[in-house]
């Protein structure tokens, strides 16, 4: 709708032992001459794989799925043939899978969790087939209940691809 783009998604999954589950996303984006607004929100859902659920020693048949919740909103900023981005970020996760060391790596639900952050990007299109950008993401990840740190989530990430 001239510089207006809305985008809506949605997906419904079927699992025999979760049933229905619905997620869905809705953006919207507003162009202007040389830079670009933008924002989304989006559910998601992620079923426990067999191995969390029934492998030998540390199954749990007991889990549930994992839920989360998301929002952005972002900046696109154009000049000649360079693109400076900025987003920041908001997840909010409910009945995160993981695991408990000690109950010999039980698969557990482990209540909340949030991920929260800005990521920093530049991108050179070098001709109509070829692209070279470089992205910079710094992220909080905080388990809800304990207040600490997730393990194994990088704080800070730095991605160069030419595609």
């Amino acid at each position: 709708f001239n510089q207006n783009t809305l985008n809506l998604g949605a997906r419904l999954d079927y699992f025999e032992t979760f049933k229905e589950h619905l997620t869905y996303k809705l953006g919207y984006s507003r162009g202007f001459d040389n830079f670009q607004i933008r924002t989304s929100y989006s559910t998601g859902f992620k079923a426990p794989s067999i191995n969390q659920l029934y492998a030998t020693t540390v199954g749990n048949k007991d889990l549930k799925p994992e839920e989360s919740r998301s929002i952005d909103l972002g900046l696109d900023l154009t000049f000649a043939i360079h693109q400076l981005s900025f987003t920041t970020f908001y997840n909010h996760i409910s009945n995160r899978l993981s695991y408990d060391p000690a109950r010999n790596y039980l698969n557990i639900n482990s209540g909340s969790a949030m991920t929260k952050g800005i990521e920093l990007g530049f991108t050179t299109f070098i001709n109509a087939y070829f692209t070279d950008s470089i992205n910079y993401n710094l992220t909080e990840a905080i388990d809800l209940r304990t207040h600490k740190r997730l393990p194994r989530r990088a704080e800070n990430q730095i991605n160069h691809l030419i595609s």
